[in-house]
């Protein structure tokens, strides 16, 4: 959540729509931000946004997409030693 206040910097939480979230990812991106964490922040959000949806805080949630799942690498490299 650090990420929306310091890129987004709602106001208030209806202020937060789907154009924001857009940039907010862009903005992770440019940062450097792994795929990997990118998707588990936002997923995090989209469960934090679904409930102040339903205790009435926010009037819709916003359309969240997220970035497609990326395969983390198991194990260690192989090596020819």
């Amino acid at each position: 959540f650090n990420h929306v206040e310091r890129v987004i910097r709602p106001g208030r939480l209806a202020a937060v729509d789907g154009v924001q979230l857009s940039r907010l990812q862009t903005a992770l991106r440019s940062d450097g931000v792994e795929e990997i964490t990118i998707r588990t922040s936002l997923v995090y959000l989209r469960s934090a946004l679904a409930w102040a949806a339903d205790m009435g805080m926010i009037a819709v949630m916003p359309r969240l997409k997220l970035p497609k799942r990326v395969a983390a690498p198991k194990g260690r490299a192989i090596t020819a030693e």
